[in-house]
């Protein structure tokens, strides 16, 4: 995954890809802060399928709780800074 800032620095544009045993998988995501609802929020565009998604984040100590409809990962970062799946 690769990220840069857009223009006024509020939002983050990550360009992501994931190989699997049946191809590449790939999508587009920004993040950003929702003022009026006080909490940070994700809107995921996959290139294949053209399905979106949006889902909210919580950020607590080194974790990052993720969750949609009907969805929920928790995110934890290690000691060097990269991230992974908790559990």
């Amino acid at each position: 995954m690769q990220g840069e800032w857009l223009p006024g620095g509020f939002f983050l544009l990550i360009n992501g890809s994931a190989k699997y045993t049946d191809g590449e998988f790939r999508w587009l995501e920004v993040l950003g802060y929702d003022p009026v609802k006080k909490t940070h929020i994700g809107y995921v565009f996959w290139l294949q399928s053209g399905n979106t998604a949006t889902y909210t984040m919580t950020f607590k100590d080194r974790s990052i709780l993720t969750g949609g409809q009907g969805w929920r990962q928790e995110w934890e970062c290690s000691s060097s800074g990269s991230f992974g799946l908790a559990g």
